[in-house]
């Protein structure tokens, strides 16, 4: 065995990042393309709840400025007679709270979800590292005689900066784009 890689040297080069990971991503395992699976669903609610708290900015400064005439709009009406609201003041803790509630729960989740990438991606790349070595041992005794161990460092190595160079950067860059 001539050193381990999953995409040549030379083709990497000319390759996209989309299409660099998608030639690692054949060589996953199905519960961590599953989980890769699952991320991009955690991405989306992410995403979704960074929308709602950045929406609910303009709302809340509204009812900062002018309790009045956010009580006044009929819009507001049937959620006034729900929570019982019955003064234009009375408007301002309850949008508050919602306000803070969203705002914590977007970045609850979004620590949460740079925790699962990095998690992650050092789960894969320690996979790969497994690999290199369980086919460095599978080898007859001859190859591993023969071979320096300078290049099992150096595959392992290739493996770890697969995480670092591609799937760390790839899950940062699709995070962002939602």
């Amino acid at each position: 065995m001539q050193g381990f890689s999953l995409v040549k040297r030379s083709t990497t080069r000319n390759m996209s990042l989309i299409k660099q990971f998608f030639c690692v991503y054949k060589h996953l395992p199905k519960s961590q393309r599953i989980q890769l699976g699952g991320l991009c669903i955690l991405m989306l609610l992410v995403s979704l709840a960074e929308v709602v708290s950045l929406g609910a900015v303009i709302p809340f400064l509204g009812i900062l400025m002018s309790p009045e005439k956010v009580y006044g709009h009929t819009f507001a009406q049937p959620f006034l007679r729900l929570f019982s609201i019955d003064s234009p003041r009375s408007l301002i803790l309850p949008l508050t709270l919602t306000f803070v509630v969203a705002a914590l729960i977007a970045g609850v989740l979004r620590i949460l979800l740079i925790r699962i990438q990095a998690t992650l991606s050092a789960t894969i790349g320690s996979g790969f590292s497994v690999k290199v070595y369980e086919r460095t041992l599978h080898e007859p005794y001859e190859n591993q005689v023969a071979r320096n161990s300078s290049e099992v460092l150096a595959d392992v190595r290739k493996a770890q900066e697969l995480v670092v160079n591609l799937i760390q950067p790839l899950l940062i860059i699709v995070s962002a784009l939602h």
